[in-house]
């Protein structure tokens, strides 16, 4: 049978999680801190709304940051890596399934800025102890950490049209029903799994297929790293000899494969290459190394599916850039030639080291963590940088672009189902239809299904910093342009269902017409009619996400 690897300072973690108080720890550390920063950072009234509200709170979330900073400097940003990505999860954890990856990766971006030199124990290992005094101060940080997240949340509600009471130190909005009702919805749908990358471009990327057992050849274009529900999994590993046995480990990351042309040109060769490149470029160039990381350096594979870095020299790192870096950049330059690709080591180490992470709005950066000669590489925060650095500006000049492209990757999902329409019926995509001689609509995407029509209506709406982060008219317009969608999409359903015929179309054959607003992510709102149910588990605006599930399900039901 194949030993489990056994990591100590997690296993020392979890001993102390049952011997500590450390929820007694937690509360204190908050209570003390919001206390000192409420004193210095009195609001105006007791209770505040809109753009006041959400003013405040980036001055106390400015106020917080610096607190934590100021009291928790003492360790370095590996030795905070080190510790966080050892940490029980339940200091981390809340109700929904997104806070745990949110509050990590907000504890890691707010890490990235301590200066302190870290000693590890051992240095060709780099690790560190872990003790009462070191679990205590763990948690002290993570409570803190947590604290600033429910002041992000509280902002994002504040958007949202929630009130903000700041009678004293602790925090709280209130809701009126349909907000709250709105909210909880919202919450739900928004901590689902989702299947598609680049909302932040307005799209829907199907570009990442993630695999039980990591594989990988000189082919594999790259390898990310996500964060996963934990399982155990047989890999090759060196012992203490160098020789390389059959282990288990408890992965807590998984690896996966990029479809590298779907994120250098998401828009197609039509808009040239994006702006994102500039920030993407040295993070995509490494994610293609990790194919080569795995093959040269035995143990990278067992600590990028536990802890999702590895440790490597400066000088080792140097040489499998150089020995591969010539293919890579050939590869890349096939996708844009026009673009100059980082060909020599310090080029391509000095454009990682300037992609900072960011607490607020939270965006993920810093993944090279270099101490002395040693480096952490940090696969999944690096994975995390390339989704964050996927966005679009919402005045961009593609935007026309951007909506056709949303279009066909939605056209794209209903093809790959029974819902695929006949040539007929997809010769009328994009087509305008009239009626009595005036226009009527055009159709974004079509899909048929024995006697019954689907059609969409795609809006190739952004999700972007300001967006995550709930910048009030941010939402607003948001909310605005899907609402007045689905009401103008089922004035035009309902006029197909009762005059299905017209002057360049005919859907009489049909005896059920479905209409669906589709956008690359669930976009918040408090419409009843956007938020109905127009068939079982679909509702009248719905994300691409929510469609594909809605989809796969009615392909299911076929097959049983």
């Amino acid at each position: 049978m194949s030993p489990l690897i056994q990591d100590v300072g997690s296993q020392k973690f979890k001993q102390l999680l049952a011997l500590e108080d450390w929820e007694k720890i937690s509360r204190a550390s908050i209570a003390s801190m919001m206390r000192d920063i409420f004193e210095r950072a009195r609001p105006s009234n007791d209770v505040l709304i809109g753009n006041d509200a959400q003013e405040y709170l980036a001055n106390i979330i400015c106020h917080v940051q610096k607190y934590i900073i100021n009291e928790h400097c003492a360790y370095g940003p590996i030795r905070w890596m080190w510790y966080i990505r050892r940490s029980p999860g339940i200091l981390f954890s809340g109700n929904l399934g997104t806070t745990f990856a949110y509050d990590r990766g907000l504890a890691e971006a707010i890490s990235a800025q301590f200066t302190a030199a870290d000693v590890g124990e051992h240095l060709c290992s780099i690790s560190f102890a872990v003790d009462r005094f070191t679990f205590r101060h763990v948690v002290r940080y993570a409570s803190r950490i947590k604290a600033l997240s429910h002041l992000h949340v509280l902002y994002r509600l504040v958007g949202k049209g929630a009130v903000l009471n700041v009678k004293s130190p602790l925090f709280f909005t209130e809701e009126n029903q349909s907000i709250s009702h709105a909210v909880k919805i919202y919450d739900a749908r928004h901590d689902q799994m989702r299947k598609f990358i680049g909302s932040g471009l307005g799209l829907a990327i199907d570009g990442i297929s993630i695999d039980e057992k990591p594989q990988w050849s000189e082919e594999t274009d790259a390898l990310l790293s996500m964060p996963c529900t934990p399982f155990l999994l047989q890999i090759k590993h060196p012992n203490e000899g160098g020789e390389l046995i059959d282990v288990k480990v408890l992965a807590h990351f998984s690896l996966c494969h990029i479809k590298i042309d779907k994120i250098i040109r998401p828009l197609g060769r039509k808009a040239g290459f994006l702006p994102i490149l500039k920030r993407a470029a040295a993070i995509i160039q490494l994610l293609m190394l990790v194919p080569a990381f795995l093959s040269n350096l035995p143990y990278a594979l067992g600590a990028i599916l536990q802890f999702g870095y590895f440790f490597i020299t400066t000088k080792r790192l140097q040489e499998i850039f150089e020995a591969h870096s010539e293919d890579i950049v050939s590869k890349l330059r096939k996708y844009v030639p026009e673009f100059h690709w980082a060909d020599n080591f310090l080029q391509w180490h000095n454009h990682l080291t300037s992609v900072k992470a960011s607490p607020w709005p939270f965006s993920a950066g810093n993944f090279l963590r270099a101490q002395g000669d040693m480096c952490l590489i940090d696969i999944s925060g690096a994975t995390s940088a390339l989704l964050h650095s996927l966005e679009a500006h919402r005045s961009s000049d593609l935007s026309n672009l951007r909506g056709e492209v949303f279009e066909s990757q939605c056209q794209d999902l209903i093809d790959a189902t029974v819902w695929a329409p006949p040539a007929e019926q997809r010769a009328l995509r994009g087509r305008q239809l009239r009626q009595n001689g005036s226009y009527l609509t055009d159709i974004d995407a079509i899909g048929v299904k024995d006697r019954t029509l689907l059609l969409i209506s795609c809006k190739s709406i952004i999700y972007d910093r300001e967006y995550d982060q709930g910048v009030f008219h941010v939402i607003r317009n948001a909310r605005s342009t899907v609402d007045e969608a689905v009401i103008s999409w089922a004035a035009v359903i309902q006029k197909l269902t009762s005059q299905s015929q017209g002057d360049n179309f005919d859907f009489s054959e049909f005896d059920e017409i479905i209409g669906v607003v589709c956008t690359p992510f669930v976009v918040y709102s408090e419409a009843e009619l956007t938020l109905a149910f127009i068939k079982s588990n679909l509702r009248a605006c719905s994300s691409m996400d929510e469609l594909w599930v809605w989809l796969s399900k009615e392909e299911c039901d076929i097959q049983d």
